[in-house]
């Protein structure tokens, strides 16, 4: 699906990276293909539902021209939205080079014979469905329970972590997040680091 029509489909996957930031801004997902002489990089916008921060697809399009002026030839390099269906249309969608839809990841991820694949299928289907429907948090006793286990725990064991108290949570809160610990506190370092 992210390949494309490119190099008539016959290359192959390098790897996929997260979170990739640089001066001008941070790319959701580097996809890389290679093929015998030339290498396929796609920049992917990865959105749900949130609009595009202030010119966040030129920035795309600006880094895309220079990752490929610093490469050179033999490399080529493809802005991509993916996004819900309903999510293309609006202002900033039409400057990526292509598009790719969650409902079109899908399909292709229901059609695989792994798991896992498939579990991510069903876990972006409830994505989207939670997006159309609109998400609301739905306090779960058992998820609260462990957290103030855990946040208990911190206290007497780790204060240092500064864990702040939890009140009610909802199902699939499975990340903790000390975003005041000693050391990598936001006053410590500008919010830019912190324990999960």
């Amino acid at each position: 699906l992210f390949l494309g029509g490119w190099n008539g489909g016959v290359a192959t996957f390098e790897g996929a990276w997260v979170s990739h930031r640089e001066s001008d801004g941070e790319t959701d997902i580097v996809v890389s293909f290679v093929s015998e002489s030339e290498v396929l990089v796609l920049l992917v916008e990865n959105k749900i539902s949130a609009d595009f921060q202030q010119g966040q697809p030129e920035r795309y399009r600006e880094r895309a021209i220079r990752w490929k002026e610093d490469e050179g030839s033999g490399f080529h390099i493809e802005t991509v939205l993916l996004a819900p269906d309903d999510y293309f249309g609006g202002g900033g969608s039409e400057i990526f080079d292509r598009q790719i839809t969650y409902e079109n990841l899908i399909n292709v991820l229901h059609g695989a014979v792994d798991p896992r694949s498939r579990f991510l299928a069903g876990l972006l289907e409830y994505g989207i469905e939670s997006h159309r429907e609109g998400y609301v948090a739905v306090p779960d006793m058992v998820v609260t329970e462990v957290w103030q286990a855990f946040w208990r725990r911190a206290e007497e064991e780790t204060p240092r972590l500064r864990m702040r108290r939890p009140g009610s949570m909802p199902s699939g809160s499975g990340f903790i997040y000390f975003y005041d610990a000693d050391g990598v506190s936001r006053s410590e370092t500008g919010g830019k680091a912190h324990i999960v």
